[in-house]
């Protein structure tokens, strides 16, 4: 009886702290790659609050999700070939 209780009490604080964790690092991945984006900016010499920073970020994130989809094609092509290549079919 004990450790049924101890379990109804410790699998949902787990899962509440697991839910927190990966807000928190969702939260930190975001402000990382915000932080990138002004780095690029502050570089090309973009003063921080003018219009032609915030157009830098958004250029900047434009081509940061152009690269990523890339990414993912390629990694896409490259399992079907894989695919293709363990399974021996031949049209793909």
């Amino acid at each position: 009886m004990k450790i049924k209780l101890r379990l109804a009490t410790v699998v949902p604080l787990l899962a509440l702290l697991t839910a927190c964790g990966s807000a928190e690092l969702q939260q930190q991945a975001r402000q990382n790659y915000q932080n990138q984006l002004g780095s690029r900016c502050d570089g090309y010499g973009f003063k921080r609050g003018t219009t032609e920073f915030a157009q830098c970020l958004q250029k900047a994130d434009s081509q940061a999700n152009q690269e990523n989809q890339q990414a993912r094609q390629q990694q896409q092509d490259a399992f079907r070939r894989a695919q293709c290549h363990f399974t021996g079919r031949m049209d793909c």
